[in-house]
């Protein structure tokens, strides 16, 4: 099964709940990794984003007897805590006052969360980058839920929005989707940004679910890649 956990951060931006609780539950070396972003927006992005894994990870497996390693190309993976992989699928995301963090038995994972994109910087990377991408053919059995930052610095299941589908005839003329697609493709690939070439392709061999979802004044794009 993959899920897929939508975390609000919105009380971690405002200052609404204990940060350093938050991150204090974390293992050390990613709390090391929290603590060492450059500036404090992306510390509190990072925070909300781990905090939603380990608190997913509590929910379905009964205990945070994990930890995070990286691979050559710098894509987390799930190992135990004697440095073992646990044969879970893992991939992280986040933007403005949202984080997405995606969990799969099945194998390789990607998933990315995006805010609308101005018409400019959308025409720009469209030719660039993505002109031409289309959905996978086949879809994901994705299963969504959502977790806000409490005020004693927890991660607590929430009140899930609706959540809209993005279908071929809207993704046509969405270029946010698209974008969000790439992303989740290529962290699924594993090789990130350095594949962009290759987006269509990766995609040939997946399988993704893109929905949208507004919070507060913002429609954000949430795509989630498996390969099939």
């Amino acid at each position: 099964m993959i899920y897929t956990f939508i975390a609000d951060i919105t009380n971690l931006k405002n200052k609404k709940t204990d940060c350093d609780t938050l991150i204090s539950n974390l293992p050390e070396g990613v709390r090391e990794h929290v603590l060492g972003a450059g500036n404090e927006d992306l510390r509190l992005c990072r925070a909300g984003a781990y905090a939603t894994l380990f608190a997913a990870l509590r929910l379905f497996f009964g205990g945070t007897d994990f930890d995070v390693s990286c691979d050559g190309c710098g894509k987390p993976y799930l190992v135990d805590k004697g440095g073992a992989d646990t044969g879970i699928w893992i991939s992280l995301s986040h933007d403005g006052d949202l984080c997405a963090v995606s969990l799969s038995d099945e194998g390789a994972i990607g998933v990315d969360v995006q805010g609308e994109i101005d018409k400019e910087r959308a025409k720009r990377l469209k030719e660039r980058y993505f002109d031409g991408i289309s959905l996978p053919k086949k879809t994901l059995d994705t299963e969504y839920m959502l977790y806000e930052a409490s005020c004693d610095g927890r991660m607590c299941i929430g009140e899930l929005p609706e959540l809209l589908c993005v279908t071929e005839k809207y993704f046509t003329t969405d270029f946010t989707a698209a974008w969000t697609l790439s992303e989740a493709a290529l962290k699924c690939d594993g090789r990130g940004f350095g594949a962009v070439g290759e987006v269509k392709n990766i995609l040939d061999k997946c399988s993704a679910d893109i929905v949208k979802i507004k919070v507060g004044k913002i429609w954000y794009r949430i795509a989630t890649v498996s390969v099939k």
